[in-house]
């Protein structure tokens, strides 16, 4: 959860940016912490990013931002003069990808197929300059996020199976943050960071921690039981069983008479 005074999401063109937000850790924890900024060559880390216009897909494109837009047609796209086409339309039976050339090249900031199953992007990066996406089997990331009166706030989801480590109860693992706010065009490096924390995996917790404290009442319960029922036990001198309270001022009663006694022998 993190504060942003608007929502932001490309749309309209290149002079729009999107918000997003990145989480981090080492590839292998095994093999030392990395340098927070995008790792180190022998230690890379991991990155999956949460971008705000993959969240609503294929709604997010130019003619949602400009909805009376007219074109006179999209050669390739498969769609028929005077419709808009979609990017996901060069990838179908009657469009043809090579026109849409990020997409084409693998590049997964152009792949609406991706960008339509999931709002997250897997990375891995080396050092500055040298993030790259996963393939797309290995993009296993989800997310989900809200806007609401100035606020984000974000359930993002990964395996805890990664390549080379499984996130596993008791393991402590470091963890990095950024964020991007598309209204200040914050892209690429601009963007706010947070140096390591420190994730601590809570330990197994056996039924018996859960159990233990409701049988140390029982006991305490069974003790007191059974001294009530001893004092019930005791006989009065006509042979009739005394209540526990009576039990206990009569005892007062003889401690009170033993005590005149004394004071008055001058013990």
């Amino acid at each position: 959860e993190w504060r942003d005074a608007a929502s932001d999401a490309m749309k309209g063109g290149a002079g729009a940016f999107r918000d997003a937000l990145a989480v981090e850790f080492p590839s292998d924890p095994k093999g030392g912490i990395p340098f927070f900024g995008m790792g180190e060559p022998n230690r890379p880390v991991t990155i999956y990013q949460w971008k705000s216009d993959w969240q609503p897909a294929r709604d997010n494109d130019v003619d949602e931002k400009y909805p009376n837009m007219v074109v006179d047609w999209y050669p390739f796209s498969g769609r028929s003069p005077g419709e808009i086409a979609e990017a996901a339309d060069y990838g179908g039976k009657e469009g043809d990808k090579a026109f849409l050339t990020s997409w084409a090249a693998g590049n997964t900031l152009g792949d609406p197929a991706l960008q339509a199953q999931r709002s997250v992007e897997k990375l891995v990066a080396r050092g500055f300059g040298t993030i790259t996406p996963v393939a797309d089997r290995q993009q296993d990331g989800e997310a989900n996020a809200v806007w609401k009166n100035g606020i984000w706030m974000a359930v993002l989801s990964m395996p805890r199976a990664q390549e080379k480590f499984t996130f596993a109860r008791g393991q402590t693992v470091p963890v990095a943050f950024a964020a991007w706010d598309g209204a200040k065009s914050e892209r690429g490096g601009e963007k706010a960071v947070s140096t390591w924390y420190f994730l601590s995996l809570e330990q197994p917790v056996s039924a018996f921690t859960y159990v233990a404290p409701l049988l140390a009442v029982a006991g305490v319960a069974a003790v007191e039981l059974a001294g009530l029922r001893g004092l019930r036990a005791r006989k009065s001198p006509a042979g009739t069983h005394r209540s526990s309270g009576a039990a206990l001022r009569g005892w007062i009663a003889n401690f009170r008479a033993q005590l005149t006694r004394r004071g008055k022998r001058g013990d």
